[in-house]
């Protein structure tokens, strides 16, 4: 017979813990043990460790496989919502990384911090049982979670990791993303309210394109934003058939994180200085590199690693690296990186499947007008649309301020900008004024495709901000020329290659500029 015990919620304390430990010392049989909510603090772990100690005779002749050792016959313990804290966790740790037997370990709830997590990813790196842990709720922050990071990295065996409610903070939550690309074996993982940023979102979205096992992942309740639900769902999208299960509860879709990106993959040009031991720096490096291995027009320039100089990509010299595959852990990386804008690319618009899915969705009369425009702004980070396909989606909106919203997110990413006019006849005089007023100078210019002749008017706030965009297009490709320069009919000198930073809040706020 095995035996599954369940005494939760029994407020039993460490001295009837004792009792059941001495009990279950003597009985083979027991497989589960549950001592939930039972006030057992660190003490009461500690009169586990003879229990749990395969070097001691106490215990059973467990055979496991081919094996044959002393040690509990206990396999599934769980102690959620008790008080172990991290001496607890740190002597519970050593007593399990000992025991062949232990698959279920719960010690969610238990005021454990860094230090014990830290002990608890020794035990990931060396156990070779354990199938499903979970540490939600404690007080574990950055250093804690990358200790985790690192034992998730090593393990071999874990199927189910739920971190939740843990104050990671964006670097820590890194670490654990990091951790994914590595890991073949879990199968489920619960990041929810970590604090999880874009920094993190960008590694967890690297990590996905290489992980194939990972089937089910819970974000819930993180300050993703904007860009970092599309680099998540750009990575799913591009790479991963693995994931049945996102969990994107909560997760601050209608906030930009647009203060903490540091990194543009339609614009990469520009000067780097990163730190290859933090995963999100990392990440961009290595999408540095692939830039420059799947174009040869795109080049490193000035690029030294701790001040030595090293070259990537073009011909093999003495100080060729070979990367991203020998990059080193860590690091500190300098370079320029020049890539040529691809003017006038043919752009493809989302797949007849995939858009009848995103139709379907909007059509859901369950769906309100707020939920709809949170997947339009999502859908518009990583998609194309053809006017049509936007007209077709915006008449899915009741609310007119809604419908308007939409509208503007989705230019940006039409194919066809010269049929939009057709989208905007298909809505209302007010709803179409309305989206002249937001779009402004967009509504006159593609960035996809910027060639024509300009004729600005810098007291106008959108006549300059077109000019703006249009230096910053200059500057960040070599290749791109500006001709018959002039500003009030008189010739310009004026060079957008060598602009200096700061010019456009000292640039001249009047005066015609073609």
């Amino acid at each position: 017979p095995r035996y599954r015990i369940n005494l939760a919620d029994n407020k039993m304390g460490d001295v009837g813990f004792k009792a059941i430990v001495n009990a279950i010392e003597k009985n083979p049989h027991i497989r589960s043990l549950n001592v939930n909510s039972n006030d057992i603090t660190e003490k009461g772990v500690d009169m586990l460790e003879p229990l749990l100690n395969a070097k001691t005779k106490v215990g059973v002749l467990v055979t496991k496989g081919d094996y044959q050792f002393f040690g509990t016959s206990v396999c599934k313990l769980r102690l959620k919502d008790n008080r172990i804290g991290d001496k607890g966790a740190i002597a519970l740790a050593k007593a399990l990384s000992r025991d062949r037997m232990i698959e279920v370990l719960d010690i969610s709830a238990n005021h454990i911090g860094d230090a014990g997590a830290k002990a608890i990813g020794e035990l990931l790196s060396e156990t070779q049982s354990l199938r499903k842990l979970d540490v939600s709720v404690n007080k574990i922050r950055e250093v804690g979670a990358a200790a985790i990071g690192v034992g998730l990295g090593a393990n071999l065996s874990l199927e189910w990791l739920s971190v939740a409610w843990n104050g990671f903070g964006d670097s820590g939550s890194s670490r654990i993303s990091e951790a994914i690309a590595i890991n073949n074996t879990l199968l489920y993982l619960n990041m929810s309210c970590v604090r999880m940023g874009y920094k993190a979102c960008t590694v967890m979205a690297h990590s996905l394109k290489i992980n194939n096992t990972l089937a089910h992942l819970i974000l819930d309740q993180n300050p993703l934003g904007i860009e970092g639900g599309t680099a998540i769902f750009s990575a799913l999208q591009e790479a991963n058939d693995a994931i049945r299960n996102l969990g994107l509860r909560g997760a601050g879709f209608r906030q930009s994180t647009n203060n903490d990106v540091i990194f543009d993959e339609s614009n990469p040009s520009g000067k780097y200085k990163l730190d290859l031991a933090a995963p999100a720096e990392r990440v961009i490096a290595i999408k540095l590199c692939e830039l420059v291995l799947n174009d040869s027009d795109n080049i490193w320039q000035n690029a030294t690693l701790d001040g030595n100089r090293i070259e990537f990509g073009g011909k093999s010299g003495e100080n060729k690296v070979k990367w991203p595959t020998f990059m080193p852990m860590k690091g500190s990386l300098s370079l320029e990186f020049i890539a040529a804008l691809k003017h006038q690319h043919v752009l493809e618009a989302i797949d007849d499947v995939n858009f009848k899915s995103v139709i379907n969705e909007l059509s859901d009369v369950a769906v309100s007008d707020f939920e709809k425009l949170k997947l339009i702004r999502v859908l518009s980070k990583a998609n194309y649309v053809t006017a049509d396909q936007a007209m077709k989606m915006m008449n899915c909106f009741i609310w007119e301020a809604e419908k308007v919203e939409a509208a503007v997110y989705l230019f940006p990413r039409i194919t066809d900008p010269e049929n939009f006019p057709e989208v905007l006849k298909s809505m209302s005089k007010g709803e179409a004024d309305a989206v002249y007023k937001s779009l402004g100078w967009r509504m006159m210019f593609h960035i996809d495709n910027p060639v024509d002749h300009y004729e600005l008017d810098l007291r106008s706030s959108i006549d300059r901000g077109l000019g703006f965009k249009l230096l910053l297009l200059a500057k960040s490709d070599p290749k791109a020329q500006w001709k018959n320069r002039r500003l009030n009919s008189a010739p310009l000198s004026f060079d957008p290659v060598h602009m200096k930073p700061g010019f456009a809040r000292n640039a001249q706020k009047k005066g015609v500029a073609s």
